[in-house]
């Protein structure tokens, strides 16, 4: 496994038609990025099990698809990326 192989596959997650609808191509790419790799290192973090975290979670591919699903219609509903909303909502 690992963060590379983690962030493969959740890219191998976003179709084409969605990589494409956010109409902030450039900055919904960059995001993109970012939530794939903070969901990889969720995701890696499971193998410690619950050494430094207070309650044990399990992220999984759905987390991931919502989590891309409200960066895009955030990033299109706004004029200014609503940084707080996503911070919280993320």
């Amino acid at each position: 496994r690992g963060l590379k192989a983690n962030m493969l596959r959740l890219y191998n997650l976003v179709s084409e038609d969605q990589f494409v609808r956010c109409k902030a191509h450039t900055k919904y790419r960059r995001l993109l990025f970012c939530l794939c790799w903070f969901h990889s290192v969720l995701l890696e973090r499971r193998k410690f099990k619950a050494l430094g975290w207070n309650i044990p979670y399990d992220f999984n591919d759905s987390d991931f698809t919502i989590c891309e699903d409200i960066l895009a219609l955030y990033l299109d509903g706004y004029p200014e990326t609503p940084w707080d909303a996503l911070r919280y909502l993320i």
